[in-house]
């Protein structure tokens, strides 16, 4: 919240974002392919402290990709406050999970209404002073042979194995391989 202005309330909400960079770091930890979302009103525009910790820093959970960095011109509000609208809202993500990222859009439903009057029933009004984001994702299943994990078996995939087989890979490419029961080189 930034009831108390910008300058009062941004130190506490860089502590936070700290604290969930400290969480997604230790996720990481532990498996550095694991697919970790972190989404929410940061209340901050993309230059501003709270949210560069989660992007520019130097461990793996200060280093995730916004995901509505680029929204359309119509979506680059999800929030008004005083007659301006502002972009306070993210969705980080992972590397990893950058590879089943398909689209982002801001769902208009709330920032650009009246806030509630419980006697006028007949106007839509805010269930929030945000407006929600939407992430949209494709999860493939892993398929025998499909080392690019995109879901198909592609002349990618024979190209990597070709090139294994010919010498001009020194290794399998093991890390690629998405498949459940494997190929052994």
């Amino acid at each position: 919240s930034m009831i108390n202005g910008a300058e009062e309330t941004e130190p506490c909400r860089i502590e936070q974002a700290r604290f969930v960079v400290k969480l997604v770091d230790e996720i990481l930890a532990d498996d550095p392919d694991a697919d970790v979302l972190v989404i929410g009103d940061i209340n901050a525009t993309q230059d501003r402290p709270p949210v560069t910790i989660f992007t520019n820093g130097t461990t793996l959970g200060s280093q995730l990709k916004i995901l509505n960095l680029y929204p359309s011109l119509s979506d680059q509000y999800t929030y008004i406050y005083e007659g301006n609208a502002q972009y306070l809202d993210y969705i980080f993500a992972t590397p990893h999970f950058m590879r089943t990222f398909r689209s982002t859009q801001v769902a208009h439903i709330n920032a650009g209404y009246p806030h509630a009057r419980a006697e006028d029933c007949e106007i839509m009004h805010q269930s929030s002073d945000h407006d929600p984001l939407i992430a949209r994702f494709a999860f493939v299943k892993p398929v025998d042979g499909d080392l690019s994990g995109d879901g198909t078996i592609s002349a990618y995939d024979a190209a990597l194995i070709l090139q294994y087989v010919v010498g001009l890979r020194d290794s399998f490419p093991v890390n690629l391989l998405n498949s459940p029961s494997g190929i052994a080189p």
